[in-house]
C-alpha cells in the first residue's frame, strides 16, 4: 500500500498536543482544521499535500480524494445517508457552524513531527504514513460537496472547520482498537435527537400551561405528574400530527421513523399551529377516543 504523507501549518491556538506519559517522545495532536486544508492533505496530489504554505486556494478545486487514506476505515461510502445530506446542508447554509455539528476525524500516523514557526506563533506538522480511521463518511461527503458545488465553494470550505485527532501510533493492535472503538459508539435514535430541538422544548412548555405532560425524553415521566390531567409522548404527538395534519392515520404505526426524519419539519418545525389550542384539542380528543375504545374493548371481552 502506498505511503501517504502531508504537511500543514496552523496557528498555535488551533493545536493541542498529547503524550501518553510525560516521558513519551511521540506526540499526538488535536487540531482545529479548515476544510480546504483537510482536502489538501488528503488529496491524491503528492505535491499539493506537502505544500503547507499554499496560497492558491483554487488549487483544491480539481482535487480528488486519495482513496488510500481510507484503506483502514471500516465503512464504505453511504451516498444517500441522511447524515451526509446534513453535512452538505451545513456547508451550504452555516459553514461556520460545521465545527459544532460534526464529531470530527481520527487520523493515525506512523510519524508526526512538529516545529515552531513564524516566531513560535504557528506550528508546522509533518504527518508521515497516515490513515483516516474514523470520519471517512465526513471526508467523502466533503469531497462530494466540492465536486457538486459551484457557488463560493472555496469560501465556504475555508470558513468551515473540523476537529481532527492526529494520533502518533505505530502499534498495529492499538490501531485496530482505535478503529473499532471510535466506530462503535451507541447509535442514538432520531426521535431522541429531535427531543432537544427548540420547538420541542417550546411545545413542552406550552402544553404544561394546559396541564398536559409532554414527554420529550424517553423514560421521563415528569417530576410531579399529579399536576397534569393528560400526558402525551413525543412519539405519540408525532403520530397524532401525521394522522391529522397529513391525513395519514393508516401509516402512523409503520412510518414511525419517517415522523422524525422526512416528515419532521412539516409536522413540527414548520407547523404554525403547533403551540396553539389546536394541538391541545387534538391531544384531548385522542385521549377521549382512546378511553372510549378501551371501555368498549373491556365490555366486549
Amino acid at each position: 500500500m502506498k505511503v501517504i504523507n502531508a504537511s500543514l501549518i496552523l496557528d498555535n491556538d488551533a493545536v493541542m498536543s498529547f503524550t501518553e506519559t510525560t516521558l513519551d517522545t511521540n506526540k499526538s495532536f488535536i487540531v482545529r482544521l479548515p476544510l480546504n486544508e483537510l482536502i489538501r492533505i488528503t488529496c491524491d496530489n503528492d505535491i499539493l499535500r506537502n505544500r503547507y504554505n499554499n496560497e492558491d486556494d483554487q488549487a483544491i478545486l480539481n482535487a480528488n480524494l486519495d482513496i488510500q487514506v481510507l484503506y483502514d476505515n471500516v465503512r464504505g461510502f453511504i451516498l444517500n445517508s441522511k447524515f451526509n445530506r446534513n453535512i452538505e446542508k451545513t456547508l451550504d447554509n452555516e459553514p461556520t457552524k460545521f465545527f459544532f455539528y460534526n464529531n470530527g476525524l481520527t487520523i493515525v500516523a506512523e510519524e508526526i513531527h512538529s516545529y515552531g514557526n513564524f516566531g513560535n506563533k504557528k506550528t508546522k506538522l509533518e504527518i508521515k504514513d497516515f490513515q483516516v480511521l474514523n470520519g471517512g463518511q465526513t471526508l467523502r461527503t466533503i469531497y462530494n460537496y466540492l465536486e457538486k458545488s459551484k457557488s463560493n465553494v472555496i469560501d465556504k470550505l475555508s470558513s468551515a472547520e473540523v476537529l481532527v485527532r492526529f494520533l502518533n501510533i505505530t502499534d498495529e493492535e492499538v490501531k485496530n482498537y482505535i478503529g473499532e472503538y471510535t466506530n462503535s459508539q451507541n447509535a442514538i435514535n432520531l426521535r431522541d435527537l429531535k427531543s432537544l430541538r427548540k420547538e420541542q422544548v417550546q411545545l413542552e412548555s406550552f402544553l404544561a400551561e394546559h396541564k398536559i405532560l409532554y414527554i420529550r425524553k424517553r423514560g421521563e415521566t415528569g417530576s410531579d405528574t399529579k399536576d397534569y390531567s393528560v400526558s402525551v409522548s413525543m412519539e405519540r404527538m408525532g403520530q397524532i400530527l401525521m394522522a391529522t395534519l397529513l391525513g395519514r392515520p393508516d401509516q402512523v404505526s409503520n412510518k414511525k421513523k419517517e415522523i422524525f426524519n422526512s416528515y419532521y419539519d412539516q409536522l413540527f418545525t414548520n407547523n404554525e399551529l403547533l403551540c396553539t389550542e389546536k394541538t391541545v384539542d387534538l391531544i384531548i380528543s385522542f385521549n377521549v377516543i382512546g378511553e372510549v375504545y378501551r371501555k368498549y374493548r373491556m365490555s366486549s371481552s
